[in-house]
């Protein structure tokens, strides 16, 4: 049993590290474009 549940928390642990990768650059995505899309906005209320 002790190996089974070794083997299903490192599998959990392996895991983690490419989903918080995803995560991390969902949320860097989010904010690049909440601060790039006003600037488009107001360089299109000029032009």
């Amino acid at each position: 049993y002790e190996v089974t549940a070794e083997e299903k928390t490192s599998a959990m642990v392996g895991m983690m590290g490419p989903l918080l990768t995803i995560a991390m650059a969902l949320g860097v995505g989010f904010i690049a474009i909440s601060i790039i899309m006003p600037m488009y906005t107001l360089t299109g209320a000029f032009g």
